[in-house]
């Protein structure tokens, strides 16, 4: 750049901003933390020359093996791992099927918050909540590298697409819940028997290739599509409620038997008949005996009304006298036990006869 001074351009922040956009999200969050600084320190805007020298120094960092790790669907130490991504983690319980036991409690840390990107791709995917262990069984010999593509015409395209085979442990568990990470942008397949390579937004991943020992007796088969349970914490609550199970006879929340039930029961036991016509009549469970109040008056009055009505319409009066006679004939009225002319015994409460003619009726 001192020799070519048309290149001084680069030095200019809006350019730099440019150049910003070809890069991953990653390192463009790294490098506005570093410009912040520089600026807070009174100093300007940094140059190009800067520029170049913290892109190569992060590259440096991440492809240091040091801090490298696999993430496969289902050996590292939890802690290690935990350390080098920088992450808190929580222990848990997991509830584990597998072809030898069908449900083991197994030990296990919750990770949350971690995001994961292909070796060659700039694209971040968030993971879900995912789950390590002290152990987790590997082949080395079924990671496909560059060498596996060359082996198959179909696939010899993808060697230079294929990450080096590093020299580093799989620390991370990927789970088949993180949808966007499996999902296939590209596929390309070979013959019936033959390995497929399928893309996605982590990159080229090759299925089978495998060597085939098929006359072998110590063939080796791992699979770590696995189904995990999550088994509920023990809170103190529980363990008070499983404290006083025995003694869930004596309760305080729980009540007994009141005097209304007592006397409602009775009430049935001993009111409880069958008519004439087999059916069962049960009488109304009142906590007290109601008082009616005297209408006597008022029903003299609805009594005295409908005389007149049925003197003014002859035919009102036959389809009166002809429901009244059906009610009395299909036993759904009776007789009222006599009273007193005065009406005063409590309990008396009189109904107020009426009936609608049809051409009223909606």
């Amino acid at each position: 750049m001192p020799h070519i001074q048309g290149l001084q351009v680069l030095n200019d922040c809006e350019e730099n901003q440019k150049l910003l956009t070809k890069l991953p999200d990653w390192i463009t969050s790294r490098w506005n933390r570093y410009v912040t600084e520089q600026l807070d320190k009174g100093k300007d805007y940094p140059s190009f020359y800067e520029f170049a020298s913290f892109i190569s120094k992060e590259a440096r960092i991440a492809c240091n093996p040091v801090s490298s790790l696999y993430a496969l669907k289902p050996p590292a130490d939890i802690q290690e791992v935990c350390e080098k991504l920088q992450v808190a983690s929580e222990p848990v319980q997991l509830k584990l099927a597998t072809m030898v036991k069908r449900d083991s409690i197994v030990k296990s840390q919750r990770v949350q918050g971690l995001k994961i990107r292909g070796f060659y791709s700039d694209i971040n995917i968030e993971l879900p909540p995912a789950y390590t262990r002290d152990f987790i069984p590997l082949e080395r010999a079924h990671i496909p590298t560059c060498q596996t593509a060359r082996k198959w015409q179909h696939l010899a395209n993808l060697a230079s697409e294929m990450p080096p085979l590093m020299d580093c442990a799989v620390g991370l568990l990927r789970g088949y819940d993180c949808s966007r990470a499996l999902a296939p942008r590209e596929v390309i397949i070979g013959g019936d028997s033959e390995p497929y390579a399928v893309r996605t937004d982590l990159g080229w991943s090759i299925v089978g290739g495998a060597p085939q020992l098929v006359n072998a007796s110590n063939v080796t088969g791992l699979c770590h599509r696995v189904s995990v349970k999550e088994v509920p914490a023990v809170t103190p609550s529980t363990i008070i409620k499983v404290l006083e199970s025995d003694f869930a006879d004596t309760k305080p929340t729980d009540s007994g038997i009141s005097q209304e039930d007592i006397q409602f029961l009775q009430i049935l036991n001993n009111q409880i008949r069958q008519n004439e016509q087999g059916h069962l009549e049960m009488p109304l469970p009142f906590k007290a005996r109601p008082q009616l109040p005297n209408n006597k008056s008022l029903a003299l009055v609805r009594l005295k009304q409908l005389k007149k009505k049925l003197d003014r319409d002859p035919k009102f009066k036959a389809d009166y006298v002809k429901f009244m006679e059906g009610v009395l004939r299909d036993g759904d009225a009776e007789k009222a036990v006599s009273q007193p002319e005065q009406g005063s015994v409590p309990g008396i409460y009189r109904i107020k006869a009426f009936i609608t003619p049809a051409s009223q009726r909606k």
